[in-house]
């Protein structure tokens, strides 16, 4: 996939410039929006995206019965776990825009200078190039070079807590539920519509504790 290729590459894709011309930093109001958009990012980043990681994981992992079990019973697996689900099903269907700082050649296409690059992260996390059986959830995957978090100088900084969090949610939750399962049809569940993110709107469950 495209995108895996210029991470391998080590190819510089800059996000597009938003910084205003020098006068009118002056009065302090770019700045301000400035710091407005990053704090929203970090909401969007650090909230939406894990959330969306722990519905979603969880659903996969109802509907593949063997590996919510091989979980269940190796909770040790966790970390490999999150990472599968991480590349499995993409909460973040593609990477913010980028711009090519060079002309880049992929297969007979070229990617001229300057021109907006849109990864699609969701289909590099399938790309059979980098991944044995793509298609399938396999929570011992190893290697797993997956691109939830993007790659290289825009590697996603809270990556570590997305993690941990992602870990002690699903852990957790199917060993108190060990028998969740969906309330209602899976093809009934209403996604989220949106370019960049992807999710659930709800995952109505049944919850059966056992003593």
């Amino acid at each position: 996939m495209t995108v895996h290729r210029l991470a391998h590459r080590g190819v510089e894709l800059d996000p597009p410039s938003r910084t205003p011309p020098a006068a009118d930093q002056r009065d302090g109001v770019f700045l301000e929006l400035g710091v407005k958009v990053r704090r929203t990012r970090g909401l969007l980043a650090g909230y939406e995206t894990t959330m969306s990681l722990i519905a979603v994981g969880a659903l996969a992992l109802i509907q593949h019965p063997r590996q919510r079990e091989l979980l269940q019973q190796n909770p040790a697996l966790a970390p490999s776990a999150v990472e599968e689900l991480l590349r499995y099903t993409s909460p973040a269907d593609f990477a913010t825009f980028r711009i090519a700082r060079e002309d880049v050649a992929i297969g007979a296409v070229t990617i001229p200078r300057g021109d907006v690059v849109l990864a699609a992260l969701a289909s590099a996390n399938r790309d059979e190039s980098q991944f044995s059986d793509p298609e399938t959830l396999d929570l011992t995957r190893e290697p797993n070079r997956h691109l939830a978090f993007g790659v290289g100088a825009h590697f996603c900084l809270g990556a570590p807590l997305a993690r941990l969090e992602g870990q002690i949610a699903l852990t957790t939750l199917f060993r108190r539920f060990p028998d969740l399962r969906l309330a209602k049809a899976a093809e009934t569940l209403r996604w989220r519509r949106g370019l960049l993110l992807r999710g659930l709107e709800q995952l109505p469950v049944v919850l059966e504790r056992t003593a």
